[in-house]
């Protein structure tokens, strides 16, 4: 989801109190004025997303990628994640079929989990995540694939 700064503290408060989820962690991006704030039931439940900036949209040069969005496409949906056990022969026959992405594939077994983002649907903007978490990985994703994949929002 991504929301206006301005409205991140309200909003993230509001979702948890009406889902009983709770706060897990955020993860700051100041290179791309951004922060991502996880809240979740559990490790095995559904995770929401919320990526704002840091600061609020003062122009598109200082703004970063986050906050440019919301200016151009106001708050909504940015991306939905899909797990897969393949990451590369997904991303590779996806590609295969046509689908472009904003990043080829980031992450390694030795940081736990790969991932990439597609080119936004001409149709509804949505992205798409495709993610695979290599074994006894405890997290919920790194900040250096955070920091590569909102960079590779700016090409939105």
């Amino acid at each position: 989801m991504r929301l206006r700064a301005r409205d991140r503290d309200e909003a993230v408060i509001e979702f948890m109190e009406l889902t009983n989820y709770n706060f897990e962690f955020a993860i700051y991006v100041k290179l791309f004025n951004a922060i991502t704030t996880v809240a979740r039931l559990s490790k095995l439940d559904f995770a929401m997303v919320f990526t704002t900036g840091i600061t609020e949209y003062h122009g598109e040069a200082e703004s970063g990628p986050t906050e440019t969005f919301m200016h151009n496409y106001g708050p909504r949906v940015h991306h939905l994640a899909f797990q897969t056990e393949r990451i590369e022969e997904t991303y590779a026959a996806l590609k295969e079929d046509g689908l472009a992405f904003l990043i080829e594939l980031v992450g390694s077994p030795d940081e736990g989990l790969k991932q990439t983002f597609s080119l936004a649907s001409a149709s509804t903007l949505v992205v798409n995540e495709y993610i695979h978490r290599y074994g006894d990985f405890e997290g919920f994703f790194t900040k250096s694939n955070v920091t590569l994949l909102t960079g590779a929002t700016a090409g939105q």
